[in-house]
């Protein structure tokens, strides 16, 4: 079996989903600080987010953006939608840009994170009614019917203490499920839904270190109970390894070929990435 990017079934991800891009922040604000560059142009990257994050909150800027398909689009970037920008652009695409977008963002130009922030909501990322219903049915009934809305808060302070609250009542992911889930009404999911795996398969797990969707530290959530698995994590990648990394696909393929012989890490641990710097 091969498992990328894991989410836990042991693991309440409504309550603890801001713990995914809090961890995927750090990292990579811990690997601008190691690139003389990056470090160079962005001294202060950490504490610049976090007090853009908090000013936009406060006063959200409205802009005029041009989407995807050529069509003129106001954009209205509050807290939440500029942190869910860098979210995205470091899960769906790679997180080159993101210092400077928050550098651009924390002197007022916010050209760049509009026309990202469109890129990511444009409507090729819906996946229809069919996938939406079964997203909100899982979420709902099998994590956020399971807890409450002020375990969820509790925990996303604890990881964003410095992060507005209005910003950390939205899940990362999936909106306002705590406002959502009561008009679904799809009930509880049996708590076994939430039970942990347990098997000597032999299991390959990938995981990105920027990953803002599925927090690497999930993975220790469940390699316990895996008794056969092989952990492989990726440097400066985001959320699904496997459409980011060119070498992940030949790891799986040496997996699977000999499941019981440990796989050569040795591509993934060369993978680099070089931010793109003011000029």
């Amino acid at each position: 079996m091969v498992l990328d990017s894991v989410s836990p079934p042991t693991n309440n991800i409504a309550e603890t989903w801001w713990s995914a891009p809090a961890s995927s922040f750090k990292a990579i604000f811990a690997a601008c600080a190691a690139q003389p560059g990056c470090a160079t142009a962005y001294p202060k990257l950490e504490a610049d987010f976090t007090a853009t994050v908090n000013r936009l909150d406060k006063t959200p800027v409205v802009v005029q953006a041009t989407d995807p398909y050529g069509a003129s689009v106001t954009v209205n970037i509050d807290g939440f939608a500029f942190a869910y920008t860098l979210i995205m652009a470091s899960e769906r695409g790679d997180a080159s840009g993101v210092p400077k977008m928050i550098a651009d963002m924390a002197r007022g130009d916010a050209g760049t994170v509009a026309a990202t922030y469109l890129a990511w909501r444009g409507p090729h990322e819906f996946v229809g009614l069919g996938g939406m219903g079964l997203a909100m049915t899982v979420f709902c009934a099998e994590h956020a019917n399971l807890t409450t809305e002020a375990a969820a808060l509790a925990k996303a302070k604890a990881v964003l203490p410095e992060f507005p609250e209005r910003v950390l009542r939205v899940q990362p992911k999936q909106g306002r499920l705590f406002t959502e889930c009561p008009i679904w009404n799809v009930g509880k999911a049996d708590p076994s839904a939430g039970a942990p795996i347990v098997s000597d398969v032999p299991v390959l797990i990938l995981e990105g270190a920027f990953d803002a969707a599925t927090a690497p530290e999930w993975v220790g959530l469940i390699t316990p109970d895996l008794k056969n698995s092989q952990v492989v994590a990726f440097p400066f990648t985001g959320h699904s390894v496997l459409g980011k990394s060119a070498c992940a696909p030949s790891i799986m393929a040496a997996f699977l070929d000999n499941p019981t012989k440990p796989v050569d890490q040795t591509c993934a641990a060369q993978t680099t990435l070089t931010f793109t710097v003011q000029r």
